[in-house]
This record gives structure tokens, sequence and C-alpha cells, in this order.
């Protein structure tokens, strides 16, 4: 048994030693002469139409002798001048010819061809992105009815205006710069509600204070209007020192929530950040101030902050005077830097609040970038029992509005406030491609919308494949960085919050 034991394991020993040395021979192999799937891909970017046949050989050859198992097609536009004869407009016959060669090519070297997931390299729009399936944020409007009778009216509508937040002009599309196109204007109604209006809230229009600046012409109707469309420009005071607004009231009043908005925003906020240089300053002589509260460095063009009920004659909202900082991508453009000076800012309004609001809400609503933390209803908020609106006080009026705006409800006794509630586009776009390929980013949330772009963008190519779209030819998407910004509205949210919040 011993002798027949020893057989097999001598057997197994070399059998496995003959395995090892062919594995070992065919790693050696595949070192020496890798595999397709162990080679390297890289970006292939065709920039701004500056696309020839000649080229496009040569590219190719290069790849093959190089060693490269594949690449990645960008149609894209950085900045770039046109140095061909024959610019190439992305999806005309000429370039569906250009690409066409490029697949046939890839095909006879045994390169693996992928896209982007749109033109530029951020994220998936285009110029067949209709309005309606583009980005979407939430709008409303807000009106004060009187109650114990019927009302019969046209709601405000609120904002069609293409942009971040509420009628704030859009500002650039990322590194692409300004809006590429004509800025469509597009809005639908949503819901209506209404709760009682706390008659603590005061406005102050009613508490009627006096304006004072460190510069620039601003009156209380502008800083009040509840509107960003226009805002004037608080010049800057010396490095390191603040510039500011402040109301001054004949008495002490008693404030427990600001909110403070700009019509112009940095069209890089994305990459740069929000601005880190602002605070709410009180004071009881108007000469020694004390910070209750800092603005958060959102990238939202109005940010809300509540603090603790305080009590003073002065409110002043600051801005720090910073060093100025270069411009990396307008020094990509060649826009000449000429002398650095501190930059002033934009302001469209400044509200001091009498009742609560919920601390930085526009973030936490979705128009920024925000990791929930599930402390809305523990933290953020100063609230006293007088102060709360419970859920049963709230009336949907949604089913009252007829398709002109109008409002028609017997009105319970009290006051009012009713909320019309909408949608509209955040302008995003895809970027940084050619003019003749940018347009719209499609709605993230709408699966329907989703297919339908997919489906068109790949009808396109498999058009300029001339019907290669699989192996052998364009098989592979790639979806690179997202940089579309944010959207929080979408037709199906209400029922998709429902469902996974278990409540309206």
């Amino acid at each position: 048994m011993k002798k027949y034991l020893l057989s097999i394991l001598i057997l197994l020993f070399f059998s496995s030693l003959f395995a090892q040395q062919k594995t070992n021979s065919q790693l050696e192999k595949d070192f020496i002469s890798p595999p397709n799937a162990a080679k390297p891909r890289v970006w292939w970017h065709w920039m701004n139409g500056n696309i020839t046949q000649d080229g496009i050989r040569k590219d190719l050859e290069w790849m093959e002798k190089t060693g490269i198992g594949g690449f990645q097609n960008f149609d894209a536009n950085l900045f770039t001048p046109v140095v061909v004869k024959e610019k190439l407009v992305f999806m005309t016959p000429a370039w569906k010819e250009a690409f066409k060669l490029a697949t046939n090519l890839a095909s006879e070297k045994g390169l693996e061809m992928a896209i982007a997931g749109s033109p530029g390299w951020s994220v998936t729009g285009g110029p067949w992105v209709k309005p309606e399936d583009g980005m979407k944020k939430y709008v409303w409007s807000e009106t004060i009815i009187e109650g114990g009778k019927e009302f019969s009216g046209t709601l405000p509508s609120p904002s069609a205006v293409t942009g971040k937040y509420q009628d704030a002009a859009l500002e650039g599309g990322g590194i692409s710069g300004s809006f590429i196109g004509e800025v469509p204007a597009f809005y639908r109604d949503a819901l209506v509600v209404a709760f009682p209006f706390s008659m603590a809230e005061k406005s102050l229009t009613e508490l009627a204070p006096q304006l004072s600046t460190s510069g620039g012409e601003f009156t209380l109707l502008e800083l009040t209007d509840e509107s960003l469309e226009a805002a004037s420009f608080l010049p800057p005071t010396t490095i390191g020192e603040d510039m500011w607004i402040q109301y001054r009231f004949n008495e002490p009043q008693t404030f427990t929530a600001m909110a403070i908005g700009g019509a112009i925003q940095d069209a890089l906020a994305e990459f740069n950040g929000g601005p880190e240089n602002r605070s709410l300053k009180v004071s009881d002589d108007g000469v020694n101030f004390r910070t209750i509260a800092n603005v958060s460095g959102s990238t939202v063009p109005f940010n809300t902050v509540s603090f603790a009920p305080t009590s003073a004659k002065y409110w002043r909202i600051c801005f720090e005077t910073l060093e100025p900082k270069p411009n990396l991508f307008l020094a990509m453009a060649g826009v000449p830097m000429g002398e650095l000076k501190p930059d002033g800012v934009n302001v469209a309004e400044f509200q001091l609040y009498t009742t609560s609001r919920i601390d930085q809400v526009e973030d936490k609503a979705g128009f920024s970038p925000w990791s929930e933390d599930y402390q809305l209803a523990k933290a953020g908020m100063n609230t006293t029992k007088d102060n709360v609106i419970t859920s049963n006080q709230v009336i949907d009026l949604t089913s009252k509005l007829n398709s002109e705006g109008k409002l028609n409800w017997i009105v319970p006794p009290g006051k009012w406030k009713v909320i019309r509630l909408g949608y509209s586009l955040t302008g995003r776009q895809n970027h940084p491609a050619s003019p003749e390929a940018t347009g719209l980013e499609v709605d993230k949330l709408d699966k329907e919308a989703v297919r339908r772009y997919i489906n068109h963008y790949l009808d396109l190519y498999e058009s300029a494949t001339g019907g290669k779209l699989g192996p052998g030819g364009l098989e592979f998407m790639i979806l690179d960085s997202y940089e579309a910004g944010h959207m929080n509205w979408t037709s199906k949210f209400p029922a998709e919050f429902e469902k996974r919040r278990g409540y309206s």
C-alpha cells in the first residue's frame, strides 16, 4: 500500500511541476508579448474639430506599435483654436467619414474602442436634449392671504429663469464658460400648499431700519424683494478688513435667522468651493461689533443661517476683503491677468427673520453637495412652541390651481401663507465640448429621459461607425467625471419621496 501511495505522490509532484513550468512559460510569453486585455488604454481627444484622416492613421499606427490596447475617444474643446484647413464638426458627414475610418482601422489593428458619455467629458448632455428632459430644480413663490372669506386670484408664477437657484441668472456652465446657444426658459407647476402665517413674523419693511454700507449703492427694497435677478456691487476695502451692509434700528430688535443672496456666483464654484469670508455681526452702540454667525462656504447663491435669538440695534453682514487669486482657467484661455486686485462682491439680498428658519436649508434641500445627517429635527433651528407649524395645519391646494395659475379657495379664518411650487432648469450643459455639440445635461433622475438621450446618442454613433456597434467596432462608453452640478426635482419625485420616506 505504501508503495502505491508513494508512486501516486511522485506522480502528483511531477504533474504539478510540469503544470507550474507550463504556467511560468505562459506568464513569460504574456509578459514578453502581452495580450490585449493587459495593454493600457489611452484617451484620444478630438479637439474642436482639429481632425484629419491622415492624422487619424498616424495616431492609430502609433498606438499599435507602442503597445496600446485601445482608446477612449472624446470629442472635446478646451479653448482650442482651429488649426486645420477644414474643421470637422461633430456628426456632420465629414466628421462621420473620419470616425468611420477610425473604426475600421481600429478593427484591423485589434484596438478596443470606447467613447465618452457625451461630447466633452462631463457628462450626459447634448443639443438634442429638449428642455423638458433637462436637469431641473424646484422654484416657488409665496403669497399672504387673509382668511375667513373666499379667495379667487392668480398666484405669482415661480421663476422660469434657467439657473442654479430661484431667479438667479445662469453664470457659466463649468469650465466650458458661458452658456452655449439660446438659453431656454422652462417652467411647470408641481404643488400648491398653504399653512398658517405666524403673527410673530415681521418683515424688514415693517421694521424700517436705516441702511448704510461700506461702499456702493443699495436700497432696502432691493435687499428684501426676495429676488436674485439684480445685484448691486459692494466694492472691496483694504485686504483683511470688512466690506459691509448694515441695518440700524431705533430700538433693539430680536432676530433668529438671516439670509444673504448674490445674483452672480463663481462659474467654477464646484472646483473652487464657496466663499468662506462671510459673517453676521451685531452691536449695541454701532462701534463695537461681535460675530454671532458665520455663513458656510456654500456654492448656492442664497444662504440661510439660523442662530440663537439675539437682540441688537445694529445688524451688519460682513465680507472680509481677501487676497486676490489668479484664475487658472482664464489663464488657460489666454485672458491676460494683469495686476491682480481684491474682489468686491455682488449682493442681491440681505434678510433678517423674526421667526425660525432651517439652518443652511438651501444646501440641505439639494441645491449643492450635502451629506445627509438626519439632524434636521434635532439641530440647526431655534424654535418656540408658537413658532412650530404642525403637519395637520398644512393644506394641499394643488387641485384648486388651474392651468393659468388661478387659485379658488374658501380660506379658513386667520392669515395664511400660500406656496406655489414648480420646477425650472438648472441650465447645466455637457462640457467642454465644441459649440456645435453642446446642449442641456439630461435629467439624471428620469430613466425615460436618460433612455431617450442614450438611444439618440448611440444612433448617432451607429451611423458614424457604419453600423459597427459591438465586438469588432465601437464596444464601450466611459463616464469620465461628473461636473454637471446638482438637481433636486424630477417628474416622479413626489411619488419616490413618499415611497422612501413614508409620508407625502
